[in-house]
């Protein structure tokens, strides 16, 4: 079966599968978190428009910083995981279905249903927390300038762990949980070359960010020591990151023989 009619068949019969799973489920919850913070706030202050540094501080550090690099990476490491749990791998690769294929599909799959609902979750929270001040060109400009950072963030953490789970499937969560709290969270603050490493910094880079007390930004405790790489150059190394990690997973899912027994 060739590699475009197999994706087709796999994304057609995985379209509905994640949001009825009890993970797809969780996965909605926790990204919607921050809006839920948001609300019980507006709740305490009265609904008033607020312009503080709460939603900049507090709640896109939780986005950018734990929900969404953790959504990815559970996301990605649950596309093989789950047929190795539900004993279907190995039909999977004995079957005529291209391997690439439907690793590819479920993948696509999966990633935009994560996209669509960090989309809306960032949506409603800054609505919420702006009310009517979001709809002012420069407000607006900068909620698409993040909801467009989610996007590049999630497809270039997702390629990644796709890749760390088409490698090794029973650890690749271990792995991915280290990387995000060991090595991103402490190398993203230094200050320096050394900060270019991680996906995080180039995801900021993309961010309408402030190093300063001049308006035209966003001022958060994301930026701290943040040497930012310019919005181009930045976009077209996540897109080359997550294409190389994306094509990886997918050669190695395609030559590895994974078994049942790796899901032990």
């Amino acid at each position: 079966m060739g590699f475009f009619l197999g994706f087709k068949i796999v994304a057609r019969n995985y379209r509905r599968f994640f949001l009825k799973t009890k993970k797809g489920r969780l996965y909605g919850i926790l990204l919607f978190l921050p809006v839920l913070i948001v609300f019980i706030k507006q709740i305490f202050s009265g609904f008033q428009q607020q312009t503080d540094q709460f939603w900049p501080q507090i709640i896109l550090g939780l986005y950018f910083t734990i929900l969404l690099p953790i959504a990815a990476l559970l996301v990605a490491t649950s596309i093989i995981a789950e047929e190795i749990e539900d004993k279907t791998l190995t039909y999977i690769l004995t079957s005529p279905l291209n391997k690439k294929a439907f690793l590819a599909g479920k993948f696509f799959i999966y990633l935009l249903y994560l996209i669509l609902m960090t989309l809306l979750s960032i949506f409603l929270s800054s609505l919420i927390n702006f009310q009517a001040v979001m709809f002012s060109s420069f407000q607006l400009k900068i909620i698409l300038r993040v909801m467009f950072a989610a996007l590049l963030a999630i497809t270039a953490y997702g390629g990644l762990f796709l890749a760390m789970s088409a490698l090794n499937p029973r650890r690749a969560v271990v792995i991915g949980f280290i990387y995000i709290f060991g090595w991103e969270s402490i190398v993203q603050y230094m200050p320096g070359l050394t900060q270019k490493f991680t996906l995080a910094h180039y995801v900021k880079s993309l961010l309408p960010y402030s190093l300063d007390n001049k308006a035209g930004g966003l001022k958060s405790f994301l930026f701290f020591e943040l040497t930012p790489t310019p919005f181009w150059q930045s976009l077209l190394t996540l897109l080359l990151l997550a294409a190389i990690f994306i094509i990886l997973a997918l050669l190695i899912f395609n030559k590895k023989e994974i078994t049942l027994g790796e899901g032990d």
